[in-house]
């Protein structure tokens, strides 16, 4: 089901209708990328409770375009349309909001072949050029060359900068499931643990609650006065702190609900109690 009631998506498409009023836009185009990582994967959660589930490792054929990416396509008076390259029976009934949903297998040109159709070429904005790749672009404009598209990433700003009791309600659960992973990660460090258990204790903590993350990363020492990941790929290793050292540890992410949050982001700690001792 999805996270939040029909009545709070739909709140949220009055305010981002009035938004495109004031702006002067008739349509407009919010893409994301959830698949394989989180680029403003937060707009079309917030609009739809959608998200991508394929990687977006897979290269592009002309055919397969779009993989991990999806849109939403809003006009005032009417509800969003979902559009994603992932396969329809794929979404169960009652587990987005929204309207209309398409399936296009090129999802670049499917989106703007959609505006097209719907007599739309003037005064349409996209959110998302920082996410949009250079060659989805392309093949939009190939599409439909007489769309004039206008990139307006701040669209949403005001629609969502006033939160309603229901996100506050789940901003207040996202901070209180990662102070208690961050804890459990900062007490494993100073206890002297290896790194990567104190990350696991953090992750189990937030998985636990039904949550996920981006990254659990830790560092410590002299090294981590520059450096915020002890491993820049992983985020953590398999050392240990001296007593002594300054231990800094993260936990940030989609915690709760599809909230992005990163409280005590620096929180450092010297570690005070007796070296472990293994064995």
């Amino acid at each position: 089901m999805i996270r939040f009631t029909r009545d709070e998506y739909e709140a949220r498409w009055k305010k981002v209708h009035a938004e495109m009023k004031r702006l002067g836009f008739e349509a407009a185009v919010i893409w994301s990328r959830s698949g394989g990582g989180y680029d403003r994967a937060g707009n079309v959660l917030w609009l739809t409770d959608y998200a991508t589930h394929a990687s977006g490792q897979e290269p592009n054929f002309g055919w397969n375009v779009g993989s991990s990416f999806a849109a939403v396509l809003m006009r005032p008076g009417h509800e969003p349309e979902l559009h994603t390259i992932e396969s329809l029976a794929g979404i169960p009934d009652g587990t987005v909001a929204c309207g209309e949903k398409h399936q296009h297998d090129n999802l670049a040109a499917g989106v703007a072949q959609r505006v097209r159709a719907l007599g739309l070429t003037e005064n349409i904005c996209y959110v998302g050029e920082d996410t949009l790749p250079v060659d989805f672009y392309r093949l939009m404009i190939a599409a439909a060359p007489e769309i004039r598209w206008t990139p307006c990433d701040h669209l949403l700003y005001r629609p969502q900068l006033i939160k309603s009791p229901a996100e506050l309600d789940a901003y207040r659960e996202a901070g209180e499931v990662a102070g208690k992973a961050l804890g459990a990660m900062m007490e494993a460090l100073i206890a002297g643990e290896m790194e990567t258990e104190a990350a696991a204790r953090a992750a189990g903590i937030i998985m636990r609650a039904g949550g996920g993350f981006h990254r659990v990363s830790v560092n410590h020492g002299p090294a981590s006065r520059a450096q915020m990941w002890s491993d820049p790929f992983y985020s953590f290793s398999k050392s240990r702190p001296e007593h002594g050292d300054i231990v800094r540890g993260w936990v940030y992410g989609p915690i709760m609900h599809g909230y992005w949050i990163d409280p005590a982001e620096r929180r450092c700690a010297a570690t005070s109690r007796a070296r472990h001792r293994s064995g």
